[in-house]
């Protein structure tokens, strides 16, 4: 059997969720593991530790386990220190990680590696260079092939040198940017035996224009649902168990941080101010934010949701999901809002784009505007409760995005490297 180490940095958020599922899906198939950095991932209970998890050097002596945290804060500090980006971008992450992930056991027993978002735990520069075995990299951002965001927006200096950087606080850091891709791509030019993964076709065309990249054989395949999870529930059944009202309109969006500016909150609570100004709509919140941080009173907030089916719950309660993201992969909450057989309302960006059919599952706003989002809102309120089709929509969503089809294309891809890798490596 194929043993695969997925890494991943954090045990929770958006690209460890989609990782955790792959490997649960792996199971029986391959010998799958993950590896983080400071902790184990929990299962839905919150509790108790996903199976055949592990954190980085458990297996080492216990005070590896401190020095490497100390060195994850050090990391964390210098990249903001080093690097500084403009208050309303997310950090910068730099390349030179203090780790040698590459002597990890669990990395060094493995016959591949399959990184998913790495930023803060992978020395980019040291571990493709000491490491010869295959290796897959499911892109969770773009933060692999720039000199340090993890969207570009509207920037195509990826493609060349990085240079000048407009999420920089210091114009004159544009030099080490530009080595920093230098660099970067230096590495990439001498890897036979890494195999990015993209969510999407739009990441994929990134990745093919990038001069990091470029050189690399790239697949696309979309993260999956979990097992047996998001079914479509009647929208009155879900209420009722809710405590919600049923003759009003309801829409939810997640509120995770109200100051990112790729996450468009700044556009979405003025629409929503407009909207209720004339419409009869209630709106809720999911997330760690409360509403003095909203500074809505038109926004409830429900505070966050970690069971599975409380969240099918609040998706099939929901008329529409928003998302007001500037720039988003393939987001986990889009494919579960869909699964439930709730529509999705969002900014015509990224890889959403390509999640969303207007009129059958949901709408896009065309303009990244508060005005269009309000248009695109009104439009939506407009029309009647029966346009969305939500078992259509369900049943949509669990073809794009079924676990099965998704572990039978990296079992395939698993197994053209191992046979690559023993045809590569035997004569070497």
């Amino acid at each position: 059997m194929i043993k695969v180490t997925h890494v991943n940095t954090l045990a929770s958020g958006g690209a460890a969720k989609a990782c955790l599922r792959l490997h649960q899906n792996l199971q029986g198939k391959v010998a799958s593991k993950v590896l983080c950095l400071k902790e184990r991932p929990k299962k839905n209970d919150n509790s108790t530790p996903i199976d055949n998890t592990f954190i980085f050097s458990q297996n080492w002596h216990n005070p590896y386990l401190i020095q490497n945290r100390i060195k994850a804060e050090w990391h964390r500090r210098k990249s903001q220190t080093q690097l500084p980006t403009q208050p309303q971008y997310e950090p910068f992450s730099l390349p030179n990680i203090p780790f040698d992930l590459e002597n990890d056991p669990h990395i060094r027993n493995s016959d591949i590696i399959h990184l998913h978002w790495v930023s803060g735990f992978v020395n980019i520069f040291r571990f493709f260079k000491n490491l010869k075995k295959p290796i897959v990299w499911t892109l969770h951002d773009m933060a692999a092939f720039t000199a340090g965001c993890h969207y570009s927006f509207d920037c195509q200096n990826f493609i060349d040198n990085c240079k000048p950087c407009f999420q920089l606080k210091n114009k004159e850091n544009n030099q080490l940017t530009s080595k920093i891709l230098r660099r970067k791509k230096d590495v990439f030019a001498k890897q036979s035996q890494v195999h990015i993964v993209a969510l999407n076709q739009w990441m994929r065309n990134l990745v093919q224009k990038s001069a990091v990249m470029n050189t690399l054989p790239t697949y696309v395949i979309p993260n999956a649902l979990a097992k047996n999870s998001f079914q479509h529930i009647e929208k009155s059944a879900a209420r009722k168990q809710l405590n919600l009202p049923e003759n009003i309109k309801i829409l939810t969006f997640v509120a995770e941080s109200v100051n990112t500016y790729r996450k468009g909150i700044h556009l979405l609570l003025p629409a929503l101010e407009e909207i209720a100004k004339s419409k009869s709509v209630m709106t809720y919140a999911i997330g760690r934010v409360d509403a003095a941080n909203l500074n809505s009173k038109h926004i409830h907030c429900v505070g966050e949701v970690q069971s599975e089916a409380q969240l099918n719950l609040w998706y099939s309660a929901s008329d529409a999901f928003l998302l007001p993201s500037l720039r988003d992969n393939l987001p986990n909450t889009v494919m579960e809002s869909l699964a439930c057989g709730t529509p999705v309302i969002a900014f015509a960006q990224g890889g959403v784009s390509e999640m969303i059919q207007e009129g059958f599952n949901g709408m896009l706003c065309p303009e990244l505007t508060i005005e269009s989002l309000k248009k695109t809102l009104y439009k939506f309120l407009e029309l009647p409760s029966y346009f969305f089709k939500g078992a259509e929509i369900n049943k949509k969503s669990w073809q794009d995005y079924h676990p099965e089809k998704q572990t039978q294309n990296y079992l395939k891809l698993y197994e053209s490297l191992i046979s690559t890798a023993w045809l590569t490596y035997s004569h070497t």
